[in-house]
């Protein structure tokens, strides 16, 4: 399925996103060495529901579980469920899970997540690729008539209770390795 969808949005919107994109694809894959497994997560300022800017110094000590999303992505909107219900059930535990959107507009977002209750760790970075976490949606698609970097969502990410990147490619959360996953890291 994940790879079905990655192929989807690389053949459907590679041209849109290099016309939008004030980056290079060479930027893009330089930057994208900076969220490999093993770095220091790069992680950059987040915007609450409220407009409020926070950091992820607010999640220090804990294992955190990130969604990068969009409200215009069904597979997104299809894992929320599990992702909320993967929440739920570790809510007692030092692990934090944070939804973070790449809609383009804030206030088209802030309207989505309110309407559907979704406020509870979920923030908003729009389409700025300057932020340091953005390369974490950045997928290298290579196919024998295109390659480039395009954006590629839904993404999850497990970062340490020290900022470690542990998976820059996790499980879908409907899938039931990425709970055994969060339970591992748990207990290390």
């Amino acid at each position: 399925m994940k790879k079905h969808f990655l192929l989807f949005f690389a053949i459907l919107f590679p041209l849109i996103n290099m016309a939008q994109s004030t980056t290079s694809q060479q930027e893009k894959l330089t930057r994208m060495k900076t969220v490999n497994n093993g770095e220091k997560a790069p992680l950059g300022p987040l915007v609450d529901v409220n407009g409020n800017s926070i950091n992820f110094s607010e999640f220090e000590g804990k294992l955190l579980v990130l969604d990068f999303w969009a409200s215009w992505c069904g597979p997104c909107i299809q894992q929320t469920p599990y992702f909320e219900a993967l929440a739920e059930k570790f809510g007692d535990q030092e692990v934090e899970f944070v939804k973070i959107s790449i809609d383009d507009r804030q206030e088209y977002w802030g309207d989505y997540v309110t309407k559907r209750n979704w406020t509870t760790n979920s923030y908003w970075i729009g389409t700025d690729e300057s932020n340091p976490i953005y390369p974490f949606v950045y997928y290298n698609y290579k196919e024998k008539d295109f390659e480039g970097v395009v954006i590629a969502v839904p993404r999850y990410v497990i970062i340490s209770k020290e900022g470690k990147i542990l998976n820059n490619q996790a499980y879908n959360p409907s899938h039931p390795r990425l709970e055994k996953e969060i339970q591992k890291y748990l207990k290390n």
